[in-house]
C-alpha cells in the first residue's frame, strides 16, 4: 500500500514513483521520504532520507515526474528526487 494519511502531521502522501529493476520508489511530498517496494511482492523493504551533504533536509517534490531511478550493472541503484524548495536535485545510491 502506497503512504496515504492527509489526517497525519505532516502529512504522508505519495507524489512520484519511479521503477527500475525489482524495485519500486514512491517520493512523499511532505517528509522528504522515498520509500523502497519489493516490485514482485508490493511490500515496503525500506526508505531513504535526505542525509548529512544537504544538513538532513529537502524541500516538497513539486513536479510531475520529481522521481527517477536506474539500475546499474553493477546492481547499484541510482535514485534522483527534485527538491524546488532549496533548488537541487538530490542523488540516492542504494544496494539492496
Amino acid at each position: 500500500m502506497l503512504p496515504w494519511d492527509t489526517e497525519s502531521n505532516p502529512q504522508t502522501t505519495a507524489v512520484g514513483v519511479a521503477v527500475a529493476g525489482d524495485y519500486v520508489f514512491v517520493a512523499e511530498l511532505y517528509t522528504a521520504k522515498v520509500d523502497v517496494y519489493d516490485a514482485r511482492a508490493g511490500q515496503r523493504v525500506g526508505y531513504m532520507t535526505p542525509g548529512a551533504s544537504v544538513a538532513n533536509t529537502s524541500g516538497w517534490v513539486n513536479v510531475y515526474l520529481g522521481i527517477s531511478a536506474a539500475k546499474r550493472d553493477n546492481g547499484e541503484y541510482v535514485i534522483l528526487v527534485e527538491d524546488d524548495a532549496r533548488a537541487k536535485i538530490l542523488m540516492y545510491r542504494w544496494t539492496p
